[in-house]
């Protein structure tokens, strides 16, 4: 019995040898549209039929596809049921001549298991490449302009927007630009002398009613600040960003005199005492302070120095400085 089955298998792969081959490779060729457009996409596929053992040698050569271009190159194998294999090969090709074209014969070669190479030729492949543009194009006379019809009605709102933003940039003019050009035209005045705006601010702080109303703080904060501001244009002096002790020290780098330096020491003191110790003074002290505040303002003011009018040569020299209007 197992030599029955043993003849039988030897005779089966006898046969299959024998059948591989009588039966030589075969090849076929098709592609999956007969016509295509310029530099559009047609796939080519390559189905060759080869005994157990042996494989394919696909075409690569981008020339031998010609005048069509290679793109891309796809393979897959399947196995048959006869004991032959089938394995086939996808071309994706393009072309950008126009006419009937044709895929040139190809050449795919099969290797067998001794190492010898045998080829089978494909058959040549048609195809119809079109343009894209039509064959032939009607042309035609260019239309004349359409004629816009004129609602008047809807160039209502442009004019209201417009007439609106006319009027805002007169009001802005007149509010901002004015103000702009007084601001101009003062800056370009000489600046008022520091005893003046001193003296200006003394006399609103000693009408206000902040005594009256017992707000103290507010009353000393601001008489200080008169004489700070006073010392920055007089002397120079950055009094509002300093402490009291560093403007006295300022004002003795100044040569401002002992007696007139204890005098802002008790005056800055006071007003210390006040803002930040809390101290209430009386009334009557605190007009008192406004009093000693005029006073440092006329100590430190230069003083003019005029022609005697008993002295004849001075005051002669007074009236050559007077110029005379001429007839």
């Amino acid at each position: 019995m197992r030599r029955a089955f043993a003849v039988t298998l030897w005779l089966a792969v006898l046969a299959g040898s024998v059948t591989q081959a009588q039966d030589p490779a075969s090849v076929d060729a098709r592609v999956d549209r007969d016509s295509i457009t310029v530099g559009d996409r047609v796939t080519l596929t390559l189905t060759v039929h080869y005994g157990l053992g042996e494989r394919p040698i696909w075409p690569e050569a981008p020339e031998a596809f010609q005048p069509f271009e290679l793109i891309e190159r796809r393979a897959v194998l399947v196995q048959d049921t006869l004991g032959r294999v089938r394995a086939s090969a996808e071309y994706v090709l393009t072309a950008f001549e126009l006419g009937s074209l044709e895929v040139p014969a190809l050449d795919v070669g099969i290797r067998t298991p001794q190492g010898t190479d045998r080829f089978v030729r494909t058959p040549p492949v048609t195809l119809t490449v079109a343009s894209v543009q039509p064959d032939s194009v009607d042309i035609v006379d260019i239309k004349a302009p359409l004629a816009l019809a004129r609602n008047w009605w809807l160039l209502l709102p442009w004019v209201a927007v417009t007439g609106a933003l006319l009027v805002a940039g007169l009001w802005a003019y007149r509010r901002y630009g004015r103000r702009e050009v007084s601001d101009a035209q003062a800056a370009s005045l000489p600046p008022r002398p520091p005893e003046l705006v001193a003296y200006e601010a003394l006399d609103r702080l000693q009408s206000s009613d902040l005594l009256e109303r017992g707000d103290l703080k507010q009353f000393f904060s601001d008489l200080s600040g008169i004489i700070r501001v006073y010392l920055d244009g007089r002397f120079r002096v950055d009094a509002m960003e300093m402490t009291s002790h560093d403007v006295l020290r300022e004002l003795a780098s100044r040569r401002v005199g002992g007696a007139a330096l204890d005098r802002f020491r008790q005056f800055f003191e006071t007003c210390d005492l006040v803002k930040f110790a809390k101290s209430r003074p009386a009334l009557v002290a605190c007009r008192a302070m406004v009093s000693l505040a005029r006073g440092l303002v006329e100590e430190t003011t230069p003083k003019q120095i005029e022609p005697d009018a008993a002295d004849p040569g001075l005051a002669a020299d007074a009236d050559a400085r007077v110029p005379v209007a001429t007839q």
